[in-house]
């Protein structure tokens, strides 16, 4: 169906634009009527050519002439004009009307008529307001009074048209008139509401919009601060650690044991927090560079991270079994730092009793990169598998052994999020641990 969608596009915003200067309600029904216009031009002649040669059967010329009159003027009002929208609705509707008025008094076109007449009422429901609409079911009913008077007075049998009795008459307007009214409020009570679902869904969206855009001020500003808090600490951490380096140097033989162990131990926990707050700034600095997506050859990406992690993989002799992996498109530098989180936090949360095996694998899935980093280390409680994804939150609660400040994961986690997809785990405690990431094959 995309060229029928192709055609109203074509129509609706070449030939034909709608003032968007009204009111959305308005805009709405100038959208309908413009869309019937469309459908009836090139379907109309779907009812006109059988009907012609039903009329000339019948020979029933009048009928052809104002059928074809219709379709003309059908035509005219479809095509762009000075002609206002306004105009050529009230244009449709009379054409309408009128050949609902020429089929209705001959015999053989009766039931046709009454169909015309009531497809009329539907357009002025669905194009015009409720006020309008109640004139024209006024109108309706003088000239049910009116064609009733005629049929009194014998007029329509001068005429030699519609022969019908007025009980009949009266039956038939009677229905048609109810039939108008209630058509009439439902379809503007359906228009109404639909017009309130509108506003609720603009409404609704705005605020949603809002709350989004404020939330990001709120994370960037977070960030920022982050940033800006981890960066600058580093200077007064740093002449902190040298006044303690000093102090060591200069007094080191005038101090017992136990001063000595004062200064290991405030030297120690500077080093720390010194490492905790460049991990803090490298979790701020995730997203901020507007690094572009190249095609990464995983395999040489993986070999890079090892390479860093020479040291750590022979210091804790781990045994690495790597899949072969395709050529991608994404972030590189992303990429690199989540498989660096990923292995090292493999090897440093081993098993001290079983040499340390890590399995990275790949394994497609639909149109998304899935990932596998696995390991037969001390494994992650139940409890702990949500929270080792948040800042400062770690698996090896009670193992102290474990050199970490619970950055790592956070750091892989944003880093999934920022490549619209996803990081989760699947472990058994002392048995080891399943990290799966995955994300798109073509990232937005």
């Amino acid at each position: 169906m995309n060229w029928i969608n192709r055609y109203e596009k074509f129509m609706l915003e070449k030939l034909m634009p709608v003032d968007q200067t009204n009111s959305d309600l308005e805009h709405l029904r100038n959208v309908i009527f413009f869309k019937c216009l469309l459908y009836i031009f090139p379907f109309g002649l779907l009812v006109l050519i059988p009907g012609t040669i039903n009329a000339i059967q019948l020979q029933q010329f009048n009928v052809i002439f104002f059928s074809a009159l219709t379709y003309i003027i059908m035509f005219l009002i479809t095509i762009p004009s000075k002609i206002t929208v306004e105009i050529k609705k009230m244009i449709f509707t009379l054409v309408l009307y009128n050949l609902g008025f020429q089929l209705f008094f001959r015999e053989e076109f009766f039931v046709l008529g009454i169909l015309y007449w009531t497809i009329a009422n539907i357009s002025i429901s669905l194009l015009y307001s409720i006020k309008t609409t109640i004139i024209i079911s006024l109108l309706n009913a003088v000239t049910c009074i009116l064609i009733g008077c005629l049929i009194i007075t014998d007029q329509l049998t001068w005429f030699q048209l519609l022969k019908i009795d007025l009980s009949n008459w009266i039956i038939i307007s009677l229905n048609m008139l109810f039939l108008n009214i209630i058509i009439s409020i439902l379809i503007n009570q359906l228009i109404q509401n639909l017009q309130n679902v509108i506003y609720k869904e603009i409404e609704t969206s705005n605020r949603l919009k809002k709350s989004v855009q404020l939330l990001q001020e709120k994370n960037e500003e977070l960030e920022h601060m982050t940033y800006v808090a981890s960066h600058d600490l580093q200077e007064p951490l740093r002449m902190v650690t040298s006044f303690l380096t000093q102090l060591d140097k200069k007094y080191k033989e005038q101090l017992d044991q136990r001063g000595k162990q004062y200064i290991h131990f405030a030297m120690d926990g500077a080093s720390k927090m010194r490492n905790v707050m460049l991990e803090i700034l490298a979790f701020s600095k995730i997203g901020m560079n507007d690094s572009q997506q190249e095609h990464i050859d995983v395999n040489e990406l993986i070999d890079e991270v090892l390479w860093m992690n020479r040291k750590l993989i022979q210091e804790n002799n781990s045994q690495l079994v790597i899949d072969r992996f395709p050529v991608i498109f994404g972030y590189k530098i992303l990429l690199r730092t989540l498989f660096t989180n990923l292995i090292s936090n493999a090897i440093k949360y081993k098993s001290s009793g079983r040499i340390s095996i890590i399995k990275i694998a790949y394994e497609p899935e639909n149109n998304f990169h899935v990932f596998k980093i696995s390991d037969n280390g001390i494994g992650i409680h139940p409890d702990k598998m949500e929270q080792i994804f948040l800042l400062f939150n770690r698996g090896d609660l009670k193992n102290n052994q474990v050199q970490g400040s619970g950055i790592g994961l956070a750091i892989c986690k944003k880093i999934t999020v920022l490549m619209k997809g996803e990081i989760y785990v699947t472990s058994e405690l002392h048995v080891g641990s399943i990290f799966y990431v995955k994300f798109p094959i073509e990232i937005d």
